[in-house]
């Protein structure tokens, strides 16, 4: 088949993310267009296990790598760093043509399908599957009018910044993501490329105010309630700013109709609180290529079943749980 990517952005450009990839999402992904290695190559460590903190405790239990599938661990890469060295991957693959900085305005029609889109320099692309890959905020998703056939009310608040010299706990080796749960609050520590980590924050509604979260010292002042990683914080480099994920509804939206369908965030949106959309979206894609290249010519319903097969069990687990993480422990 011939691909053709339209991408609005450059590259490397930053986007506001979940930074968790498991070894059988996205870690997988990744492996299948033989980016993986030059992922490896960024710095970013190979996640073999993970470090637990339960009510603020300074020692962690220390589990398995969660799916870690046959990579065997997981992995955290900024979108930076990521989406440049995918795009240069895909870009290379046969069959492909990858346009950057190319923003797609409308959609085509014929005979009552999508037939392709129109570029903001009125260029045409014909395609018999047009696919919206563009986020929450999908335009291909308002076009087609997807149907939403879930709709969960916003329960929760994201925030992340970028640290230089991190170091694994008690010194050791970074070999793995760190959680630290602290009532219906939990920090993230994910080791990522280039001797960065991401350290993140998820809040209630309830917690969050809106004019004083945006400060590093909102950030700061409850990361340091969660004693097993704050010392290492207060002594890390912060980089940049602090990023913020607004609180979203999660939604699941129809997920194909006449020669269109939508994959990702554009489809099905949960709250980044487990980190599931980087994975989802690689699960989602890989259903998609698997029921177009079977049958062209009918694959709207096998993508609908296949789509929700790889995407329902999270996204359930994840607004489930949302609004109270202490659930999680039973």
């Amino acid at each position: 088949m011939s691909v053709l990517v339209l991408e609005s952005s450059h590259f490397p450009s930053d986007t506001l993310s979940t930074h968790f990839f498991r070894g059988d999402g996205l870690v997988r992904g990744l492996a299948e267009i033989g980016a993986l290695e030059q992922a490896l190559d960024t710095g970013a460590p190979r996640l073999t296990r993970e470090y637990f903190y339960l009510g603020g405790q300074p020692e962690p239990d220390v589990n398995p790598p969660q799916e870690p599938g046959e990579v065997g661990f997981c992995l955290s890469v900024r979108r930076e760093t990521l989406d440049a060295l995918v795009a240069d991957r895909v870009a290379a693959l046969p069959g492909v043509d990858f346009r950057t900085g190319t923003k797609a305005v409308d959609l085509l029609r014929q005979d009552g399908a999508v037939a392709g889109v129109r570029d903001a320099t009125g260029q045409v692309h014909t395609a018999p599957v047009t696919v919206g890959a563009d986020g929450r905020r999908s335009s291909v998703a308002r076009w087609v009018d997807a149907g939403v056939e879930q709709c969960h009310s916003a329960a929760r608040v994201m925030y992340y910044r970028y640290f230089a010299g991190w170091t694994g706990p008690d010194g050791g080796p970074i070999d793995g993501p760190e959680f630290s749960l602290n009532g219906n609050e939990l920090a993230y520590v994910f080791p990522s490329d280039r001797g960065t980590a991401c350290v993140a924050l998820t809040v209630p509604l309830e917690h969050d105010n809106e004019g004083a979260a945006a400060t590093p010292e909102f950030f700061l002042s409850r990361l340091e309630e969660h004693r097993g990683l704050w010392p290492r914080i207060e002594a890390a480099e912060p980089l940049g700013k602090i990023f913020i994920g607004p609180p979203q509804d999660s939604v699941i939206r129809q997920a194909a109709g006449p020669g269109w369908a939508l994959v990702g965030d554009a489809g099905t949106y949960q709250d980044p609180w487990t980190g599931f959309g980087m994975d989802t979206a690689a699960r989602q894609a890989e259903a998609l290529a698997e029921v177009v290249t079977s049958d062209p010519s009918d694959w709207n319903d096998a993508y609908a079943t296949a789509r929700d097969g790889v995407t329902l069990d999270r996204f359930t687990m994840t607004v489930t749980i949302a609004p109270d993480l202490r659930r999680m422990l039973g």
